[in-house]
């Protein structure tokens, strides 16, 4: 049974990037920008889980987390912040106020999962291939290290030392490494968002208007 998640986020960019990164692993997710809104969806369905963001437009975080508590209609499910560093006093408070966990902006896919699964008691249910790292290859005057992380049926997550969005040469690093392995029209891609971690940058993308022949590709 898939697990339904309550996305509040006042940041447009984060919001879709953690919206794809939670919908790509499975989950349901019902996103709002602001605490009023997350109030109406809590009073008409029931969530698994709802992401928080500790800083929203018109209801603070810690304000909308003791209305969660207050909540005569749906049991409040388990709450997980999205706060940023300097934050911390916040996080402090709305922990008081009743949330489960935190974790910073903007969350990395992996300890965003991690979190997810710990307050859920479940790992999601999805389709997914592991590639190995490879090395850098050259092809012309292509040049770009990149190691492709995952891969399902609803979008891919790439990592590489810089911004794929920022290369032109983005598509061709697709065809090259990923498409032309999968027998995958590169037009059927698209860049979904573009996030900075340690080690260089996660690019998620997802896929346009696969077919069945796609889709068995990609499982096989």
């Amino acid at each position: 049974m898939k697990r339904n998640i309550l996305l509040v986020e006042g940041d447009p960019k984060v919001l879709k990037l953690t919206r794809f990164m939670l919908e790509q692993a499975g989950y349901v997710v019902k996103s709002v920008s602001d605490g009023y809104a997350a109030l109406d969806a809590l009073r008409t369905f029931d969530f698994d889980l709802a992401l928080l963001d500790i800083h929203l437009p018109r209801m603070s975080g810690v304000r909308l987390l003791r209305e969660f508590q207050n909540l005569q209609e749906r049991t409040a499910p388990p709450v997980l912040l999205l706060a940023n560093e300097n934050q911390q006093e916040d996080v402090k408070r709305a922990m008081q106020a009743g949330a489960w966990d935190f974790i910073m902006k903007p969350p990395q896919r992996e300890l965003l999962l991690r979190r997810v699964e710990a307050l859920l008691g479940t790992r999601p249910q999805f389709e997914e291939l592991f590639f190995p790292e490879t090395a850098p290859q050259s092809e012309g005057e292509l040049q770009m290290p990149l190691k492709v992380k995952s891969i399902s049926v609803k979008g891919l997550v790439i990592h590489s030392p810089i911004p794929l969005q920022e290369s032109n040469q983005a598509q061709l690093v697709f065809e090259l490494k990923v498409l032309r392995d999968l027998n995958i029209d590169p037009s059927k891609l698209r860049i979904c968002d573009c996030c900075q971690i340690e080690d260089g940058w996660e690019v998620y993308v997802t896929f346009l208007d696969l077919d069945s022949k796609d889709y068995q590709a990609i499982r096989e």
